[in-house]
């Protein structure tokens, strides 16, 4: 993971409760500009999640479906 990524771990959350959890995420990042010393600052953010199971047994190939999952 770079420098501007990170993981949430959401025990016991199926796919809709991780959106729901992005959105309550982003929402405050997005919706207006914030003030930074007097310099109005716009950010987006971008949220993919994927799901611990068979096919993601490994954090690593957790990471990469979570990665796809963005685009």
């Amino acid at each position: 993971m770079g420098g501007d990524e990170f993981a949430i771990l959401l025990p016991d959350t199926n796919e809709g409760g991780a959106r729901r959890v992005a959105e309550r995420l982003r929402m405050p990042l997005v919706k207006e500009p914030h003030d930074l010393n007097g310099v109005k600052a716009t950010f987006s953010a971008s949220f993919g999640a994927a799901q611990l199971g068979d096919k993601a047994a490994r954090l690593s190939t957790l990471i990469k479906q979570a990665d796809m999952a963005l685009y």
